[in-house]
């Protein structure tokens, strides 16, 4: 019905032998076309089809999805890559100021792409939108990556809550992180990790990011929380906590029930 409407429909490699609704004799060669793999990407672009290009690092982990709506672009960016970051610039067919949101962070900034170029920064596994035709609300603050990074070398207290304990027990004094389940360890834990340390706070360092986090990580600092994570990247925003001097750090992490609940057979 799409193919009928006007709507190409392109298949890779071959087309169907036949549709699954029993419609009857059907040319599939006289709606749908077919084009090996390889050549699927320039077709689309020749078409015009292909509206969106880039280059930079990371660039074959990204996705993004489309649509126009009340008179608005609305672009999702997504990068698959669980290991990659994305530092890129792209092309689109929108120029001039958009508004990027952040939906893990509930928050929105303000950009532009000058003659539709983009530049776009994407951890591993984050997610943007980008918006041309709204309004962008006044003091909405410039979306930024952060241009430098600096380790914090903390010593943790970490208590540990099994499965079925109440009460957290303590399980390792002034450490580095460790992974409780690794097979010297305890592989079949399955429950929670506080982490507790101390740190200073220093001038332009705002955002905490802890890396890999096996599950989930809720942050505390000075007793306020600043945010709850699911999956990477792991990073908060310390701005309604952080104090000068020195601040106290609380990181809550749930494991993986299935260290311990196996399926059958494994």
């Amino acid at each position: 019905r799409l193919a009928e409407e006007g709507l190409p429909v392109i298949f890779t490699e071959s087309l169907p032998v036949r549709a699954a609704e029993g419609r009857g004799a059907f040319d599939f060669a006289a709606c749908f076309e077919a084009i090996p793999t390889g050549e699927l990407a320039k077709t689309l672009r020749e078409r015009g089809l292909h509206h969106i290009s880039g280059t930079g690092d990371g660039i074959k982990y990204l996705r993004f999805y489309h649509v126009q709506r009340d008179g608005q672009d609305i672009y999702a960016f997504l990068n698959e890559g669980i290991h990659h970051e994305v530092d890129a610039v792209l092309q689109l067919p929108e120029c001039g100021e958009c508004l990027i949101y952040d939906p893990w962070d509930n928050r929105c900034y303000r950009s532009a792409a000058p003659e539709g170029k983009l530049k776009l920064q994407l951890e591993k596994e984050n997610l943007l939108f980008v918006i041309f035709g709204s309004e962008i609300p006044a003091g909405t603050p410039a979306f930024s990556v952060e241009a430098e990074r600096k380790p914090l070398e903390l010593a943790f207290d970490i208590f540990c809550k099994d499965e079925g304990e109440e009460a957290f027990r303590l399980l390792a004094e002034k450490a580095a992180p460790f992974d409780i389940t690794a097979p010297e360890r305890d592989p079949e834990f399955s429950g929670e990790l506080l982490y507790k340390a101390k740190f200073r706070a220093e001038e332009g360092h705002s955002v905490l990011d802890l890396g890999f986090v096996g599950e989930t990580a809720e942050v505390k600092v000075n007793g306020v929380p600043v945010g709850v994570r699911i999956n990477a990247p792991y990073k908060f925003d310390l701005t309604p906590a952080l104090q000068a001097g020195e601040n106290e750090l609380e990181s809550l992490v749930r494991s993986n029930p299935g260290h311990r609940r196996h399926d059958d057979g494994l």
